[in-house]
Parts: C-alpha cells; structure tokens; sequence
C-alpha cells in the first residue's frame, strides 16, 4: 500500500495539479527526502514494529488496526476518485 500510495502522489501531486493535503510531507514532496521516506523510512520503521512486536504491540492492536484500515481507506478512495473515473 506505501507503493500505492508514492506512486499515487507521485502522478496526482508532482506530475498532475493536486495538493498534498498532509502538512507534515507536504514540503518534502516532489524531493529525493520523499522518495527516502516513503520508500525506505516508512518500511525502516514498519521493519522495527514487527521486530518488537511481542513486546509493544499487543496493547496496541486496536490502533494499529484502526492505523492500517483508515489507510486503506484513504488509498482504496483515491484510486476510485482519480483512476475508476
């Protein structure tokens, strides 16, 4: 889903006429810092959940499932809202 997502904002973002509406990647979209995070950090760190996942995880479970299906969610909507249509 994160290379659904990079690739996603990629095209809507870079290449098309759409903002990024998440203030926190906004000034690195469009930057190799972007291709870094999406594509290294965010599965540095998913590598690090699963790593301590017996210990930290499971008080947790509701939010990260919460986490991952709102994700979804979000890719599931712009796939339908800019590529079905």
């Amino acid at each position: 889903m994160n290379l659904l997502d990079f690739m996603a904002t990629q095209d809507l973002v870079v290449v098309g006429e759409h903002g990024e509406w998440n203030p926190l990647m906004r000034p690195l979209v469009g930057t190799p810092y972007f291709i870094l995070h999406k594509l290294a950090l965010v599965p540095l760190g998913l590598l690090f959940l699963w790593t301590v996942r017996g210990i930290l995880v499971p008080k947790y479970m509701v939010l990260i499932f919460l986490t991952c299906g709102l994700y979804l969610l979000v890719v599931v909507y712009t796939w339908v809202v800019f590529y079905a249509t």
